[in-house]
């Protein structure tokens, strides 16, 4: 594996390799017994409690998604962030963009003992949090709106000092893919797969990206099942 030095914003290298490094795979043990995983609902002002309600099954569903690899998902009460928050509707995320910066700045001073932006404590409870939509700007010009975003994956590169959350956009965004509860429940679980370090994969799996693999009821794959109860944050008896 090469790296090399890449201006703000661009997506192709601007200066040749300085270093090389040598990469060692490793296979992952796999972990028996039960697993759990801790998760906790932020929502946004913007979001209504006609609209917090019915994302209870949407939980559900994603809970039903990471319960075939093994681990239940235990839920701790819900967040209500208040004003002052930033304006979240939409929540824009892109290269230089500050929305995601101030949202972890805000979740954070109402989450003390969560995940801090520079470590991800062990069994600390995963935040999904929820706001009405999210656009993703791109640095050479447009715009995508999301069902979900995920700030950054333990142990990687810190960003502005965003901290380890997802975010997931309502039902009423208008983005392309599934807008039902179950489709929903599988955005909030894949968005969930990156945080617990798990990147994009072929089909089929729920770590597929593309709304229309996320219509046809994927699951996590076994090696990516062995993957997440790996992690941090998924924690044993």
């Amino acid at each position: 594996m090469r790296g090399a030095v890449v201006a703000c914003g661009a997506q192709t290298p601007v200066a040749p390799p300085g270093a090389a490094l040598q990469v060692e795979t490793v296979a992952l043990p796999a972990v028996s017994g039960p697993m759990t995983l801790g998760v906790r609902r932020v929502y946004a002002p913007e979001v209504d409690e006609a609209q917090r309600q019915a994302w209870d099954p949407v939980f559900q569903h994603a809970s039903e998604v990471f319960a075939a690899a093994g681990i239940e998902v235990v839920e701790e009460p819900p967040l209500l962030l208040a004003p002052p928050a930033p304006g979240l509707a939409p929540l824009r995320v892109g290269v230089g963009l500050g929305e995601v910066d101030a949202l972890a700045a805000v979740v954070e001073a109402h989450e003390p003992q969560g995940p801090a932006a520079a470590d991800v404590g062990v069994g600390a409870p995963a935040l999904v949090v929820v706001v009405p939509c999210i656009d993703r700007v791109d640095p050479a010009g447009g715009q995508t709106r999301l069902l979900g975003h995920a700030t950054r994956l333990p142990g990687g590169p810190r960003l502005a000092g965003w901290a380890s959350f997802v975010v997931v956009g309502t039902s009423d965004c208008g983005a392309p893919g599934p807008q039902d509860a179950e489709g929903l429940g599988r955005v909030v679980a894949h968005e969930l797969g990156h945080l617990l370090g798990l990147p994009h994969a072929a089909p089929p799996s729920v770590m597929t990206p593309g709304p229309e693999t996320l219509s046809e009821r994927p699951r996590f794959t076994d090696a990516e099942a062995v993957a997440l109860r790996a992690s941090p944050l998924v924690v044993g008896p």
